[in-house]
């Protein structure tokens, strides 16, 4: 799995625009936090534009990543 997620951030990487795919949380503090999935897994990240590109925050199943 961790050689899925990782090509998948790198298929992100390579966009224009990392917030063309997967979508912002809910919630006037969570939605500067962006989720990708990848299979069952949920990606959780920061998006900061002038910064980092993205910054993973979490990776988990999409069971348990929000508790």
């Amino acid at each position: 799995m961790a050689f899925r997620i990782l090509a998948f951030m790198d298929r992100v990487k390579a966009l224009s625009n990392p917030r063309s795919t997967g979508e912002a949380l809910h919630g006037d503090t969570l939605g500067m936090i962006w989720k990708y999935q990848v299979g069952d897994w949920h990606l959780v990240v920061s998006i900061k534009d002038t910064v980092l590109p993205i910054e993973v925050i979490e990776i988990d199943h999409r069971s348990t990543v929000y508790r």
